[in-house]
């Protein structure tokens, strides 16, 4: 932000805020003499006169419905003739404007209550943070204040281990045995691009190459005031620009004059991209290593706005680019698939994986803003309870599936020509459409539950083997090398190479007293060019399962891998070639973040249960090469029984560490920030819940905030209000109740968020939806299908027959072709539209229940949310509160909306936490 600019923002600010504390003194001047005066008056009537003279002339206006006053004005000046006015609807007058007045004065005191704390937080942000550093000593409840470590102290060290692990990594030059780049150049020509016979994908390799060669003229490109608009989208949206270079960014979009300059310039640039060289600053200012709320930390180099501008928009057009011919051979005969109509499972798995194929690029320019930043804890995998042996004598026991052909050539579709009778209700097969953005880390989760209960009904006896792994520290250990071979391969031009090149070799430093270092491996956080060149080398990863294990897909979510089979074979040897491959690459697996587990139906594990400890089958890992350790995403544990468990242990390393910041924070927002973020954190790595996650997902969700509450505050009877009140004696003089602390920010309150209201509110629909069946009623549905689909068979043409008849002069006539049933129930997946449709509604998220509200709500000053979540959450809390606010406040409505300081409030509601 410009300082201008920001100088501008806090002034409005700061006068809205002492708006609030004006008029808070004048109402006081204004009322306390009269509610002295009254006390000394004789009649009924003379102290309504008081009252109302006092009511009219009230220096803040809105404070008092006009309504009631211009009502009371005909009371008053009527009751001296109408004799019916009696004293008790004097008196009842009196008592109600009293009561408003109080409400009045009220109103203001939170008013200027909520200003006193916005201005605190305002003039803590503006203070150096000096006495903030995490380094500093904190309070130990022992006497030697050096005898343990703080939860802060560990995350200063952990950025010093993170500083000299990334300084490691970048300065350090690949060996010959981390790479070589002949036989990397060998296995892309010979091995993963050698399609044999395949002359489709060979032709559309040639094809790539030859457009690849092609694109991107240098000479033939004008970069555009629309093109810099998309790039500052794409730039405010992510994490690489600091909060003041955003708001610089933000201005200049609205300035087409300036847009037209720095399109201009960035044009020059693009000619003379031969010429191109980081600049100095990126050298000379010391990188920021920055944490994020899980824990990760990156570091990020001090490029001014304009070279963050030109390496935006060169990333984007090669990005979508290479996006479109990725994608061209996924959907050619080059990529493995399943032979599956498109009213089955096979086709909803393939526009999922289509969706999350190369996610982390951009599809155009267009389509730069980055809506999926939130953060996700990465839990330490721990050794289980199970004898490494004994998953191997169970597969011996089990029969192995061998994959099916594709039956029945020119069928139309699955009920062969015959009208299939409706047996169960079942939802209808939608017609694709655009699809929405979604968070896939969640939408994976929903569709490997829904993977593991089908199979657990397809296969009983058949365990689902589940593999989980991450790249270590993907971004800083690329070797360079083997990213430019990449693309050259692809056919880029030596021009672009060269410029790549230089892009991944800036000279930089991590601490003000070093010298500068050119950068030997890795490549620079948060910049589209290195999510290219991270998804390239990835992308060949996935294309070498795929065409190593019989179509495997990989499931990526940024550098961590998924996948799972039934097929044990496959499960061991996609470990292998991904083992072989990272070794080739220099790229290693991050041992402390890979687990496996093998997941049986109910009857299996019952008899599991029968010979072993419980502890043992919690968990049974896959067999050997795979990883010995438990999966977990965000904080679900997956057991071998299917379900995903939450490891409370996991979540004490965040739960200290947000003690320590609450203990720390210095004004009341500061403190409501971190307790919001926290707990936000803490309900997304618990997973979002859809059928397939039952009501037992919602009712860990409820235990572990328990859990959590019970952590920070000593019981799970305390409340935040009260601990609040504790902490700050501010709000314990005011005596607030907790509707104002609760209500949002933008609309007066405090804004604390109550995380047991939107699980409740979601407990509740499932409670109704009452769906826990998964797949167990399919089967016997099939039965009865087959059977009627048999007798309309049967009724058409015969008696089924499997031999041909033979007529005279030796002429056969083949029986019309019917499945049996083996052949039936093996299209269940590829072709069976029922057993789509159960698919699907497994991974819907249900919609909250909402409550039953007045329609004062939909009137409020502040708009209702547009987010359907958000919309919810504010009618439960709206329905929760109103009548402890109407008690207290009179009304809803307890502070005038125009004196909001909405920049300033969002700038709050946006704030990082602070380690």
């Amino acid at each position: 932000m410009s300082s201008s600019f920001r100088s501008i923002l806090q002034q409005v600010t700061e006068e809205k805020l002492e708006e609030l504390k004006i008029q808070r003194h004048l109402l006081n001047t204004h009322f306390q003499p009269i509610l002295l005066e009254i006390a000394k008056t004789k009649t009924p009537t003379e102290t309504l006169n008081i009252l109302y003279t006092g009511v009219k002339e009230s220096p803040v206006k809105d404070a008092f419905e006009p309504i009631l006053i211009e009502n009371l004005k005909h009371v008053l000046q009527n009751s001296r003739q109408d004799q019916s006015l009696s004293c008790q609807l004097i008196s009842a007058w009196t008592a109600r404007l009293q009561q408003e007045i109080h409400f009045a004065l009220r109103k203001c005191e939170y008013s200027y209550l909520y200003g006193s704390l916005l201005t605190e937080w305002l003039e803590i942000e503006d203070k150096p943070q000096e006495g903030k550093s995490i380094v500093k000593e904190t309070e130990t409840s022992g006497s030697d204040k050096g005898e343990s470590k703080t939860s802060l102290d560990k995350i200063s060290e952990g950025k010093d281990n993170a500083i000299e692990r990334i300084r490691k990594l970048m300065f350090t030059e690949p060996t010959a045995e981390e790479f070589e780049a002949e036989k990397f150049r060998k296995f892309l020509s010979n091995e993963l691009f050698d399609f044999g016979e395949n002359v489709e994908a060979e032709q559309i390799l040639k094809e790539i190459i030859k457009e690849t060669a092609e694109f991107f003229k240098i000479g033939d490109e004008v970069i555009t005031n629309y093109n810099v608009q998309c790039c500052i989208t794409g730039l405010t949206s992510d994490e690489l620009m600091s909060p003041e270079k955003k708001s610089a960014l933000k201005e200049l979009r609205e300035n087409s004059e300036a847009l037209e300059e720095v399109a201009s310039l960035l044009t020059n640039r693009l000619g003379r991209i031969s010429l191109w060289e980081w600049p100095v600053s990126v050298s000379d200012r010391v990188a920021e290593v920055r944490r994020g709320l899980a824990g990760e930390y990156k570091a990020f180099l001090a490029e001014d706005i304009l070279t963050a501008l030109f390496l935006q928009y060169v990333g984007v057009r090669w990005a979508a680019y290479f996006k479109r011919q990725f994608l061209r051979i996924f959907q050619s005969k080059a990529w493995i698939k399943s032979d599956f109509r498109h009213c089955s499972i096979e086709q909803v798995r393939s526009q999922f994986y289509s969706r999350a194929f190369l996610s982390a690029l951009p599809d155009s320019m267009e389509s730069q803003e980055n809506k999926l930043q939130d953060e996700y804890v990465r839990v330490e995998a721990h050794m289980p309870a199970c004898e490494p042996e004994f998953f191997m004598q169970q597969q011996r026991q089990q029969p192995q599936y061998a994959p099916t052909s594709p039956l029945f050539v020119g069928q139309q579709t699955h009920t062969f020509g015959l009208k299939q009778p409706n047996y169960a209700p079942t939802a209808p097969v939608p017609i694709p459409q655009e699809p929405k953005e979604i968070d896939f880390k969640q939408a994976f989760l929903h569709v490997l539950s829904t993977e593991i209960r089908l199979n657990q009904t397809l296969r009983p006896e058949n365990p689902l083997i589940v593999v989980q792994t991450e790249i270590d520290s993907l971004e800083p250990s690329l070797i360079h090398e083997a990213v430019l071979i990449a693309l050259e391969n692809l056919g880029m031009s030596q021009e672009w190479v060269s410029f790549f090149k230089k892009f991944l070799q800036p000279t930089i430093k991590f601490g003000a007293n070093e010298n500068a270092e050119t950068v030997k491996r890795g490549v620079p956080s948060a910049h589209v060019i290195s999510s290219l060149f991270g998804e390239t080398m990835l992308f060949l990863l996935d294309f070498l399962i795929n065409r190593k294990c019989s179509g495997m897909k990989l499931y990526r979510i940024s550098d961590e891998i998924w996948y799972w089979t039934h097929k044990l074979e496959d499960a061991t040897n996609a470990w292998s070639q991904l083992s072989t491959y990272g070794k080739m690459m220099g790229l290693k697996v991050n041992q402390n973040r890979s687990g496996s587990a093998t997941v049986y139906s109910d009857v299996e594990i019952g008899k599991l249960g029968n010979n072993l400890p419980q502890t043992v089958v919690t968990t049974i890992c896959g067999p050997s090469p795979l990883p010995k350790k438990r999966i977990h995403w965000g904080y679900l544990e997956l057991h071998s029984n299917g379900i995903f468990k939450i490891d409370k242990e996991a979540i004490t390393k965040f739960l200290t560490e947000m003690k320590e910041l609450l203990s720390k924070s210095s004004c009341v927002l500061e403190w409501i920030n971190i307790f919001n973020k926290y707990l936000d954190f803490f309900v997304r790595n618990f997973g979002q819940t859809a059928v397939v996650s039952g009501i037992q997902h919602l009712d860990q969700i409820i235990e572990s905030l328990r859990i959590i509450y019970n952590g920070i505050f000593g019981s799970n009877d305390t409340s935040p209000v009260e601990i609040l009140k504790e902490r700050y004696p501010l709000l314990k003089e005011a005596d607030i109740i907790d509707a104002w602390v609760y209500w949002p920010l933008e609309r007066g309150g405090l804004g604390l968020v109550n995380p047991f209201v939107p699980i409740m509110a979601i407990r509740e629909t499932y409670v109704d939806n009452n769906d826990e069946d998964y797949f167990q009623k399919l089967p016997l549905q099939d039965k009865m299908i087959w059977n009627d689909l048999k007798k309309q068979h049967e009724a058409h043409h015969g008696v089924i027959k499997q031999q041909p008849q033979v007529f005279g002069q030796g002429i056969q006539v083949f029986p019309v072709k019917f499945p049996t049933w083996e052949e039936y129930v093996e299209k269940r997946e590829t072709e069976l539209k029922h057993w789509r449709a159960r698919y699907e509604q497994m991974l819907n998220r249900l919609e909250p229940k909402s409550p039953l509200i007045s329609s004062v709500f939909w009137n409020l000053d502040i708009p209702v949310p547009e987010d359907p979540l958000e919309k919810n959450y504010i009618m439960w809390i709206y329905s929760y509160y109103e009548t402890q606010l109407r008690l207290h406040f009179g009304s809803v409505k307890f502070i005038n909306s125009k004196l909001l300081p909405m920049s300033m409030i969002a700038s709050i509601q946006k704030s990082k936490v602070k380690h």
